[in-house]
């Protein structure tokens, strides 16, 4: 049997992971410069904890800050909402789906998924992995137990973690780095695993920082001795600065905690790319153009003078309405600008705009003025739909990676954590061994559907046009399972929609009704027919 690791072959490990990522660092480090400069501090080198510092010095124009913010909290307001639900739980089985037990379940589960996420800090947190994803291309959400909210979560900033990953490209691996006082140190872990090291600091300065490593990854040993061996993950926390070869805690996981997310992926690479590291050039020449701006303006309102020779040593005043004493009594010295300066700044602001809208266009700006209707001004409806389309279609992978690299892992933690705290209700048999899907209803999940919307009224549209009574095409059509899939497609809940059960019911009771009202029908005229007898 292998043994588990030790702490000196967990710090070998994340010293490579570090080689690795040293490229990324570089690139991270000037987009937090000149976009975000107060997002992270973990890639400053000498960083200090609780730095209120000015960090901002090399933004003359905040256009990608601000852009960002916008991304950022328009992927939140239209993908995950806090105000409205923005997800469903269902089965992809529409049969399932039609049995009363099996929706009210769902829906039941759903509502208690949603309660979780409101009570917890959910909400707090995605704003950050939201900026991180547009500016990096790569966030990390931890998702931890907590006896009162079910989960807490955690933003890890960008530079605080190391990633490996699979064959197929999912992370499975992270050593994450952060801090504790040395008294708390001894709090969280015991004073009986912490080293001399800590007890020494906490005894001289309780507050003094120590630099913490916890490593996850998948577990390839078992033992005996340890709870948590049969855990599919393996999580150490040790001293990163420590000569010792001892963990602070070393336990498990059932499930990978760390939901990493990437805005893109190229090739084998574990980090993404985000829409910050296409606009960095862009951001930079602005920089350039404001300065040359600056520059301009300046020169304007306060050229470089020319001097006579003879006002060397004579006070002279460039300020508004101020006074230069001369000699008159020879002819007027000389003092006049060194060159004239055009007032016409117009063509550089003309290039700037220009810059500004494309860093703008960049963090897809442009696609969120058009859900909230800034961009409608003198553009017909079709026109919209088109455009937000175009941009949908180009954001849309980023999307597709949120839910499957983040919300749907999510909902599978959230599952098993419900499970083990007894929050969930029977599930219903029909539902044992089969998936639960999740149908994210918000608007920018709504968006992407409404292509397959059109299309489908088009279709059913051109079918009714052609058929007549001859030809009999609407035969053709399921017209009930089209209605369905376009309440699916418009994200309409499915508490609109009577079951299966519901709709024959409803049936057998309407043809009992026609039954009993053409017999009734029929007694009367058969009772006004014989009466008619009786009188002749």
């Amino acid at each position: 049997m292998k043994k588990e690791k030790s702490v000196r072959s967990l710090r070998k490990r994340l010293h490579q992971l570090a080689q690795e990522r040293q490229s990324w660092d570089t690139h991270w480090l000037e987009l937090e410069e000149y976009i975000l400069p107060y997002g992270n501090s973990f890639l400053q080198k000498g960083r200090k904890r609780n730095d209120g510092g000015k960090r901002n010095q090399r933004i003359i124009d905040a256009t990608a800050t601000r852009a960002l913010e916008t991304l950022a909290s328009g992927i939140q307001g239209g993908l995950t909402p806090k105000a409205i639900p923005w997800f469903s739980l269902a089965n992809k089985n529409n049969e399932m789906m039609d049995r009363l037990g099996v929706r009210k379940w769902l829906q039941e589960t759903t509502n208690l998924y949603l309660e979780i996420f409101s009570k917890s800090n959910f909400y707090h947190v995605m704003s950050s992995i939201y900026k991180d994803l547009a500016l990096y291309g790569t966030a990390v959400l931890y998702a931890e137990d907590d006896m009162e909210t079910t989960l807490t979560f955690k933003h890890l900033p960008i530079g605080s973690y190391y990633l490996a990953s699979s064959e197929n490209n999912r992370t499975h691996t992270i050593y994450r780095e952060f801090s504790l006082t040395a008294e708390t140190c001894i709090k969280t872990f015991g004073i009986e695993n912490v080293s001399e090291d800590i007890k020494s600091l906490a005894e001289q300065n309780p507050d003094s920082w120590v630099d913490i490593i916890h490593s996850v990854y998948p577990r390839d040993t078992h033992s005996d001795k340890n709870i948590f061996s049969n855990f599919p993950y393996r999580s150490v926390y040790f001293e990163k600065n420590s000569n010792e070869d001892t963990c602070l805690q070393d336990s498990g996981y059932r499930y990978f905690p760390f939901l990493v997310v990437r805005f893109e992926t190229h090739g084998e690479n574990v980090y993404g790319y985000g829409p910050g590291m296409r606009v960095l050039g862009d951001v930079k020449e602005l920089m350039v153009l404001q300065e040359d701006k600056r520059d301009i303006v300046a020169k304007i309102s306060n050229p470089p003078m020319l001097a006579d020779a003879s006002l060397q040593h004579t006070q002279l005043s460039t300020a508004d309405g101020g006074v230069s004493y001369i000699n008159q009594l020879h002819e007027r010295p000389a003092f006049v600008p060194a060159y004239q300066v055009p007032y016409d700044i117009r063509p550089i602001q003309m290039v700037i705009g220009e810059v500004q809208q494309a860093i703008r266009e960049g963090f897809y700006n442009d696609l969120f003025r058009l859900f909230t209707g800034e961009d409608k001004l003198g553009v017909t409806a079709t026109e919209v739909l088109e455009r937000r389309q175009e941009r949908l279609t180009q954001l849309g992978p980023a999307l597709d990676r949120l839910q499957s690299e983040l919300f749907g892992p999510l909902m599978d933690i959230l599952f098993e954590r419900c499970k083990k705290m007894n929050l969930l209700k029977d599930i219903p048999e029909e539902l044992l061994g089969n998936e639960i899907a999740i149908e994210y209803t918000s608007v920018l999940a709504q968006a992407q559907k409404t292509a397959g919307a059109g299309g489908l009224q088009q279709f059913l549209s051109f079918v009714r046009q052609i058929s007549t009574e001859e030809n009999n095409l609407l035969d053709v059509l399921d017209l009930e399972q089209s209605i369905k899939n376009y309440a699916d497609l418009l994200g309409i809940s499915p508490d609109v929609l009577r079951s299966k059960q519901e709709l024959m019911a409803i049936r057998k009771q309407r043809a009992e009704e026609m039954k009993m009202a053409q017999i009734t029908n029929l007694s009367e005229k058969y009772m006004d027919k014989l009466g008619g007898t009786l009188e002749k």
